[in-house]
């Protein structure tokens, strides 16, 4: 009865062993090793390749802007004060396409922006787009007087040219400004305006007065925009 029951025991062993072939091949690190990783390793996430930033930047089209999208931009009266003897409807024309680049890139656009000082009391600040000049502010300031010119450069001509100057030392402080409006190069309206200051006021009071015509004086305000123009490119190329 003894002898019946060992082999009992040793039967039902083998059956156990055949059932789970690979039930000690855990305990083996070479098997293990060797196992092909699981169905939750393979799973893993993989990482999401970069996306390579764009060359260049979109065009700006002022074309397809609206001036109903503008907001202030969209009024002429909200650029300067004028009565209609000084900006006939071509002449608003004119200016608004010009308006338009002027809202893509100061307030749809608005690239970063490069300052610098080429010269003690002169500064400097440039946009570029796609590595082409779309703005600059030159600034000069001294004890007596500070000017400020601004250009806005589409595909590398002038579209648009402010000179402010403010005379800070006369009875009573004074300042003037100039609009020049291009295309094509070739200008398209001129208009200014002049007035006397109150003792520490500053030159953007200046808009409480209208605008007057300044075509007469086109050539003459285009050639000083050019000299200007060309003085600042000496300084953005060696700046």
């Amino acid at each position: 009865m003894k002898k019946v029951s060992i082999l009992l025991f040793v039967f039902i062993g083998m059956l156990i062993a055949c059932q789970n072939p690979d039930s000690n091949s855990n305990l083996d690190p070479k098997k293990n090793s060797e196992k092909e990783p699981s169905s939750v390793a393979k799973a893993e996430p993989q990482p999401t390749p970069l996306t390579p930033p764009s060359e260049r930047l979109p065009e700006l089209k002022p074309e397809d802007l609206d001036v109903s999208q503008m907001g202030l931009y969209g009024r002429l009266g909200n650029l300067f004060k004028y009565d209609n003897t000084a900006i006939s409807d071509e002449d608003s024309i004119n200016i608004m396409n010009v308006a338009k680049y002027i809202y893509l890139i100061d307030i749809v656009d608005k690239p970063p922006m490069r300052t610098f000082s080429p010269k003690p009391g002169e500064r400097i600040q440039e946009i570029r787009r796609n590595g082409e000049i779309v703005r600059v502010i030159y600034n000069q300031s001294s004890e007596d007087i500070d000017r400020r010119q601004r250009f806005y450069i589409r595909d590398g001509k002038v579209v648009y040219f402010v000179k402010r100057e403010w005379k800070k030392t006369t009875t009573p402080p004074s300042a003037t400004e100039e609009f020049s409006f291009y295309e094509d190069g070739k200008i398209v309206k001129a208009l200014g305006r002049s007035g006397d200051l109150e003792v520490g006021a500053k030159p953007t009071s200046l808009s409480k007065f209208n605008v007057a015509s300044l075509d007469n004086q086109s050539a003459a305000i285009t050639a000083k925009m050019n000299a200007r123009w060309l003085e600042v490119q000496d300084y953005l190329n060696g700046g």
